[in-house]
Formats: C-alpha cells, structure tokens, sequence
C-alpha cells in the first residue's frame, strides 16, 4: 500500500461502490452545508465574504 492509498479508510474504497460510503460522505457533505448555514444565519457577515 502507498502512503496515499493508507489514509482512506476500506470504505471509501473508488473501485467497489460501497452504499455505506455513500451514505457516510452524503452525510458528512449534508453537515458541512448545515454548519455553513447556520452561520450565515446567524453572522450575515460571513455570508458575504463567501
């Protein structure tokens, strides 16, 4: 195994489509937004400099 190749985790395997990987990065991709969200919403300011 390279150095690269060691820091994903089996389950975000490319090659095989694994429906807990897809879940797990839809999730994770979901609470970035939600974080990003909810401080917009509560600093507008931010909002503009994104």
């Amino acid at each position: 195994m390279t150095k690269k190749g060691s820091l994903y985790p089996p389950i975000v395997e490319p090659v095989t489509i694994n429906p807990l990987g897809v879940i797990i990065r839809a999730f994770i991709f979901a609470l970035v937004f939600f974080i990003i969200g909810v401080l917009t919403m509560h600093y507008p300011k931010i909002a503009g400099v994104i």
